[in-house]
């Protein structure tokens, strides 16, 4: 069967939240993106503020993880990233491996570039700052995502609920929000 890289850098950095429907994903390793940064825009209903999205930034690095997915599920995944509400479009960029060899990964990026900035909620920033650390992403990064300020929004959704369901189900222990 047909694979595809996929880059991700927010709350994809787990596998169980990329696999919450993905369930062919695998992952290739550890990439980064340069000359792109991390900001959060717009106000994501299932996260309860701002949303990951990568921007230009000459000098600048996204650390992620590079997942291979079937192809199958390329719609299965344009659905979980907001493809078809509007919110965000995939394209592709080429990310440094492990071995510094550059692989051409799918990405998603919000559309509307005019959104300001919006701070996540805590329970977003948490998924993703677990993510950065269980994947040993370089402590500079993981630290400037740790001092990434917050909404203090600490209301759950259905999709907040699902990815603990998740999380737990594939064996992370403890409270994460």
């Amino acid at each position: 069967m047909a694979r595809f890289n996929y880059f991700g850098y927010a709350s994809n950095l787990t596998e169980y939240k990329i696999g919450m429907r993905c369930r062919s994903v695998a992952m290739e390793g550890i990439g980064r993106l340069d000359n792109f940064t991390i900001e959060f825009r717009g106000c994501s209903s299932d996260w309860l503020g701002g949303s990951a999205t990568l921007r230009p930034k000459q000098g600048s690095v996204i650390w992620g993880v590079i997942w291979t997915i079937d192809e199958t599920e390329k719609a299965i995944l344009d659905e979980q990233e907001g493809v078809l509400t509007g919110m965000y479009r995939h394209s592709t960029v080429d990310v440094v491996d492990e071995t510094g060899q550059s692989k051409t990964c799918r990405v998603y990026e919000q559309v509307d570039k005019t959104d300001k900035l919006n701070s996540p909620s805590p329970q977003y920033l948490a998924v993703i700052i677990e993510g950065a650390v269980s994947r040993q992403l370089p402590k500079e990064y993981v630290e400037k995502l740790k001092n990434t300020p917050t909404n203090g929004n600490t209301a759950t959704t259905q999709m907040m609920e699902e990815v603990l369901k998740r999380r737990n189900d594939v064996g992370f222990l403890g409270k994460l929000f």
